[in-house]
């Protein structure tokens, strides 16, 4: 017995499968973005030139006690 499959269902069945692994993945900068929305930006992704100067003052070690 021989199947046959039509290409253009293959294809359809990857590319569905390919556009449900990227929705599912969250990108490095999305999370920039969303961190960058609520105010609360404490990472720096490598690469990314988006993050704002304020931004990067913003993130500070806290200083040390005196004595």
């Amino acid at each position: 017995m021989t199947q046959q499959t039509d290409l253009t269902d293959v294809l359809s069945e990857l590319e569905a499968g390919s556009a449900e692994r990227e929705s599912a993945a969250e990108r490095p900068h999305d999370v920039v973005d969303r961190l960058r929305g609520t105010g609360f930006l404490t990472l720096r992704v490598p690469g990314d030139q988006r993050t704002s100067t304020r931004a990067r003052r913003a993130v500070r070690w806290p200083a040390a006690a005196p004595g």
